[in-house]
């Protein structure tokens, strides 16, 4: 998402009687408006992806921009796997000779940085509905996939991440944070597809 498709539930941990409940179900359920915002955004590309592939993967590029300059300041696990999925889309938008807009008052602009572990719980969750996406697109689409679109290692982050959000109160001041700043991640992937109008092929229209 955001976005590459519905982001992942975390993977289910056994519960103790004595383990306190943690914050990766409410994380979702507190976010699940900005995330269907972000879905209804991209309707255009989940409704025909490889008509507005182009659109879809400039969206992705504006959007990740600032998520990696944040996930830098932040020490996101995810920081390496932002890197190369920007230069994989670089290269993809330059194929097809799309430069898509960038959003302001995003990134450093926000004005605060962003808990690491939100931005670790948008682009690790999502990938693994990309993967569902890959799928779609093999076979829906003649030519080769993007490169954005190759498999890459993320699962064992993605569990990781699980892991420390479970361990975090669903009542503290950080979980709170964590809400917050993974809706403010959310807007940078609506903002993006609002910003750029629709790519269908080559041919460039308008968002009405």
């Amino acid at each position: 998402m955001i976005t590459n498709g519905e982001i992942a539930p975390p993977a289910p941990q056994k519960a103790t009687g004595a383990q306190t409940a943690g914050l990766r179900m409410e994380l979702r359920r507190a976010t699940r408006g900005e995330h269907d915002a972000a879905e209804a955004a991209f309707a255009p590309f989940h409704s025909a992806p490889a008509q507005h592939l182009s659109w879809f993967l400039g969206c992705q590029l504006v959007a990740l921009r600032p998520l990696y300059e944040l996930a830098g300041r932040s020490g996101a696990q995810a920081e390496a796997l932002i890197g190369d999925l920007l230069k994989a889309l670089e290269q993809d938008c330059a194929d097809r000779g799309w430069h898509p807009a960038p959003v302001a008052g995003h990134g450093a602009q926000t004005g605060r940085d962003l808990d690491g572990l939100a931005i670790d719980y948008l682009v690790l969750g999502s990938r693994l509905g990309t993967e569902v996406l890959r799928r779609r697109l093999m076979e829906e689409a003649d030519d080769p996939l993007p490169a954005y679109f190759a498999p890459r290692p993320h699962k064992d982050m993605w569990q990781q991440s699980c892991r420390e959000l479970d361990a975090i109160p669903a009542d503290s001041l950080r979980a709170k944070r964590l809400i917050d700043d993974t809706r403010t991640g959310f807007s940078f992937f609506y903002a993006a597809a609002r910003a750029n109008p629709i790519m269908i092929g080559t041919d460039i229209q308008p968002i009405l």
